[in-house]
């Protein structure tokens, strides 16, 4: 018997739980730029804020002791200055620069119980580059690090249904990821190469595990510790 019911359940038609979303962006740049006999300097200051809302609940039958109603409310702070430089000497041409930012984020999670979870960030993203001509060859070299943050349709609390055994759903409580970049390019007579290293700290992975200790299993993004390659 419980095998037919199972394939009963799993013919029927997939369905999700259904949610809204209401996300609001504002940003703001102010930059200057000087011109000098080698180069470029440019410096400047960004704003932006944030806010995303989501709220999902549950009407499918079977499902109910499952999935629950879930909303939560995520807002992000940042103000960051940058400064970079550009150079043309000879054969070679530099750049390099640096940009600070500091971030704020707040979030809250209301379901059975309401959890706050604030934290702050503050970091330096230097980068620096270097081309040169050797002959017919073309040698660069160059060393970058940004942030990348969450897709907000990663940080959804909705979960989708897609059958009894397998449903899908964000992560409001993950974190930006850190990415290193070291890069050379060498190019000569048409033929182009690339070497390159990537460090990735905190990156955004998806896992599937077990959902609420029952036998159906759940995707969800998370954050883990390192990826290099």
């Amino acid at each position: 018997n419980s095998l037919a019911e199972l394939d009963k359940k799993i013919d029927e038609p997939m369905d999700t739980i259904p949610g809204t979303y209401d996300y609001m962006l504002v940003a703001a740049k102010a930059f200057m730029n000087h011109s000098y006999k080698s180069g470029t300097l440019e410096y400047g200051v960004e704003l932006s804020r944030t806010a995303y809302n989501t709220f999902s609940w549950n009407d499918i039958p079977n499902v109910g002791n499952i999935v629950h109603n879930l909303s939560n409310c995520r807002k992000e702070k940042a103000i960051a200055a940058y400064a970079e430089n550009s150079m043309h000497i000879r054969k070679l041409d530099f750049s390099f620069g640096a940009r600070f930012e500091h971030s704020m984020t707040d979030y809250s999670i209301m379901s059975d119980s309401q959890e706050d979870i604030n934290f702050q960030d503050s970091n330096l993203f230097p980068y620096v580059s270097l081309l040169t001509k050797i002959g017919e060859s073309n040698i660069g070299i160059s060393y970058s690090s940004k942030i990348q943050r969450p897709h907000y349709y990663d940080l959804r609390n909705k979960v989708d249904y897609t059958s009894p055994l397998y449903y899908s759903s964000g992560n409001p409580s993950l974190t930006s990821s850190f990415i290193h970049i070291i890069k050379s390019d060498f190019s000569y007579n048409g033929f182009n190469g690339t070497i390159s290293y990537e460090y990735q700290n905190n990156p955004i992975i998806y896992y599937i595990g077990k959902y609420n200790e029952t036998s159906t299993f759940i995707e969800s993004p998370m954050n883990v510790d390192k990826i290099q390659y």
